[in-house]
């Protein structure tokens, strides 16, 4: 439903606790300058556009005041409140009209500052008028203060003025400055604060009077009375004539003109008010969406915030506590991982850190890929502990699914989830060549892995891990899950639960047989000629992803960089570039321009056999070498060792290299799923 609201709307909803931030809102985040282009804007009569809000009425979310940083203190709305519209979208216009228009947060704030979102929200806005000094002044004289005469085709709407123009007329200052004390917020009860206001506008600065776009239209009959004051002081400066009773008439003429004119501005400020009813909260994210194409659309998780915070014994904003949660100490449980990384962890020069380490977190915001996952088991989680018979993952995962979930569920689960997460992306990172949330090519096997281990008791069995790590590989190398990714692997959860159980080991015996049918067997897609480029005289070349889950199973292995002394694992701080093996141009420079070879698919040198991840400095000292000096460096012989290739590169051509290649991949990938099955077998059978 879309309706025209009136700026006096507004005022009376957001006075009233009628239109609140729901807590999921964002800071209020505008600049000074943006909030007066706004104010050009209105002062120009110009459409000012849209906001999105969700009717409610019912306590469901969390809330807060207009202009609030947090629900503490004066900024909180009652709990039991009926009837409240949430403001979806439109916050910083809504806030800065308020903030330039009205003195509402002067009395709101006024003794807690700290609950303020933005400092810029207790300053004053003035529109200038050129002083009356011995120098001209040059503030244009819009207003027609010098001659007393406000422009007739402005005020019947014959002309306009231009926002360009309106805007150099806008000017703020910090309350500190006109009341002469720190920390200060006007108090418009107060008339010692409103007597300096009126001092403040009518004494020339830097060529200029100021009147307040706070005062316009103000209800409160004290600012109404100084309002009127810093207009006739104003126009007193002035006289047009020699005569007193003329200049007396032009004076009051002109005063009332420009009233007039200012009060109409907020009287035709009108703003398009698209409302969602409570039941529809979907279609609210979806027409946010919509209307912030490029922006920071709306997400369930925002929602999740607001609800969760609507909970009685609730005291904290939501995306707060899963951002501390996510950011706490985690204590890496070495017992569970293999043996090298377990060295890696204790030679490293730094504290392991597992989420820094991940980068799901940048200027304190949380990846959004990582919080869908977080939703999505967390979902999982509650349905299976609350309705187990529903308990199918395939079927949990579209959005709405959480926002059914209730809301003290969510709060509970939190901390038990964002730990489980934290174990996974260690799971990946110490034993998958995982650096980054980022280069998990399915965040679903992240999920799955983050469920598995929001339970104790199976995250603390090693033969968990090695089972998990040998579904991995299998996974990528076998391609499993060639279509739906999503879907197939949720629908893992409960087979694999059911293999820890004890109750059904079929899935493990399954992973056997495609261990043994599809890894590096995978037709057209992981199988040895597609690998080593024999079928792309069919127009068939191996998916980009392969190359990097061989870098990614060799970084898990850990090895010798190409041209340095370090040793490349997860914990590795340098950072990596994909390397050919065997270099594009072997009768050039290594560095020399292939870009055609580079960018061509079914060139041999581009299979995914011919990469490894090495690090900037390598790659910068390789690149001016020759291949002959390349083929015969020891530090690059070392290296090959490292991945073992013990084979010379020197005088092979592409070809037989890539099959050796492959037989070499082949062999390090059999030997480690022989030596997890093993372990997996071993443990379990010591289970029994």
């Amino acid at each position: 439903m879309s309706e025209i609201k009136k700026f006096q709307d507004l005022v009376n909803q957001i006075t009233s606790n009628e239109l609140v931030l729901p807590d999921f809102q964002r800071s209020f985040v505008w600049k000074e300058a943006k909030m007066i282009n706004l104010y050009a804007s209105v002062l120009c009569r110009m459409p000012v556009g849209s906001i999105l809000t969700l009717e409610s009425d019912d306590a469901g979310f969390a809330c807060k005041r207009i202009g609030a940083k947090t629900r503490t203190g004066n900024a909180a709305i009652e709990p039991d409140r009926k009837n409240i519209t949430y403001l979806i979208d439109g916050q910083q216009r809504v806030t800065s009209l308020f903030a330039g228009f009205t003195t509402y947060f002067f009395d709101i704030y006024k003794d807690s500052l700290k609950n303020l979102s933005s400092s810029s929200l207790r300053n004053m806005f003035f529109v200038k008028i050129p002083a009356n000094t011995s120098q001209s002044s040059e503030i244009d004289d819009l207003f027609g203060v010098k001659k007393l005469e406000f422009p007739k085709d402005i005020l019947t709407e014959k002309k306009y003025y231009s926002t360009a123009e309106m805007r150099e007329m806008i000017s703020s200052e910090k309350p500190d400055v006109i009341l002469g004390r720190k920390n200060s917020v006007v108090d418009i009860h107060n008339d010692n604060d409103l007597s300096l206001i009126e001092k403040y506008c009518t004494e020339e600065k830097d060529g200029a009077y100021h009147i307040p776009l706070q005062y316009i239209d103000n209800d409160d009959s004290k600012i109404q009375l100084s309002y009127d004051r810093i207009l006739a002081k104003i126009s007193d400066s002035y006289s047009v004539s020699q005569k007193k009773d003329e200049n007396e008439d032009r004076r009051k003429i002109w005063q009332k003109n420009i009233q007039k004119y200012l009060s109409e501005c907020l009287l035709t400020l009108k703003i398009n008010q698209i409302a969602v009813e409570n039941s529809n909260k979907s279609r609210a994210i979806d027409i946010y969406s919509n209307l912030n194409q490029g922006g920071a659309p709306l997400s369930v998780f925002d929602l999740v915030t607001a609800k969760v915070g609507g909970v009685k014994d609730v005291k904290y904003n939501y995306n707060d506590k899963v951002t501390e949660c996510f950011t706490s100490p985690f204590f890496v449980k070495t017992d569970v991982l293999s043996l090298a990384p377990q060295q890696w962890i204790k030679n490293f020069q730094h504290k392991y850190d597992v989420i820094q380490k991940s980068g799901i977190i940048e200027n304190g915001v949380i990846s959004p890929q990582f919080i869908e996952v977080f939703l999505k088991v967390i979902t999982f989680l509650i349905t299976k502990e609350n309705k187990p018979k529903e308990f199918e993952p395939k079927n949990l995962t579209k959005r709405d699914k959480i926002l059914d979930l209730p809301a003290d569920m969510i709060a509970s689960k939190t901390e038990n989830v964002c730990t489980a997460m934290k174990r996974a992306m260690c799971f990946f990172q110490t034993r998958c060549g995982i650096r980054k949330f980022s280069e998990i090519n399915y965040k679903a096997e992240f999920g799955l892995v983050s469920f598995i281990f929001t339970d104790d008791e199976l995250y603390n069995r090693i033969e968990i891990h090695d089972f998990l790590e040998y579904w991995y590989w299998i996974s990528l190398f076998g391609y499993i899950y060639p279509t739906k990714q999503d879907i197939s692997i949720y629908s893992e959860i409960n087979k694999f639960l059911n293999f820890f159980n004890n109750t059904d080991s079929s899935r493990y015996a399954e992973l056997k047989q495609l261990r043994k049918n599809s890894v590096l067997k995978a037709h057209n897609l992981t199988d040895e000629k597609t690998l080593t480029m024999e079928n792309v005289s069919s127009g068939i070349v191996p998916p980009d992803k392969i190359s990097t889950f061989i870098c990614q199973f060799y970084l898990s292995q850990g090895y010798k960089d190409f041209h340095t002394d370090e040793e490349l694992n997860f914990l590795s701080e340098s950072v990596f570039g994909m390397h050919h093996i065997i270099p594009l141009g072997s009768d050039k420079k290594i560095g020399e321009s292939t870009k055609d070879i580079r960018k061509n698919p079914y060139d041999i040198h581009n299979s995914p056999l011919n990469f490894i991840y090495i690090t900037q400095t390598s790659n910068s000292d390789i690149s001016d070498m020759k291949f002959s000096d390349y083929s015969q460096d020891e530090k690059v012989k070392t290296a090959l060792a490292s991945i073992h290739y013990n084979s010379v590169i020197d005088g092979v051509d592409i070809s037989t290299f890539i099959k050796s290649r492959f037989k070499a991949v082949e062999n390090e990938l059999n030997n480690h799923l022989d030596s997890l099955e093993k372990s997996i077998d071993k443990n379990w059978n010591s289970e029994k």
